[in-house]
């Protein structure tokens, strides 16, 4: 599972965001992690705040987005990214260590992370309903 620990303060998470297996979210002592609507947070990312990651926005698997960084809408943090104490502006593709902006992302379209994060939502409501009408594989 997940990790979400605001023990020190506020981390807010918005309608169809997906936080995947082995996610550690944490804070520093009266700060917050707001995380926003139809995003997708990778499998093992670290998320330390403060941090802002606006609607839409694809961490990917193992990326780290740490203290005072802020991610505009529909950013795509790539793989193994570590991003620290910098302002994304929307629609950006980050990739390295230290990350940094390779490329600007299509103005117009969904946002990645509501592609995606929909699919989930759906994939989790068909799951719910399934063991629910064969209860005999809630034994395991």
């Amino acid at each position: 599972g997940a990790v979400l620990r605001g023990d020190w303060g506020a981390i807010a998470i918005g309608k169809n965001s997906s936080i995947q297996e082995n996610v550690t979210i944490h804070i520093e002592m009266g700060k917050s992690v707001m995380i926003g609507d139809n995003c997708i947070i990778g499998h093992h990312c670290m998320i330390h705040g403060p941090t802002e990651i606006s609607n839409g926005c694809v961490i990917g698997v193992g990326a780290k987005v740490l203290h005072n960084s802020k991610l505009g809408e529909g950013c795509t943090v790539g793989a193994g990214a570590v991003l620290l104490n910098k302002e994304i502006p929307p629609r950006s593709l980050v990739v390295g260590i230290p990350a940094d902006i390779k490329k600007k992302l299509p103005e117009t379209g969904k946002l990645a992370g509501e592609r995606t994060s929909k699919e989930y939502v759906k994939n989790g409501r068909t799951f719910k309903d399934f063991f629910e009408k064969n209860p005999e594989f809630n034994k395991f």
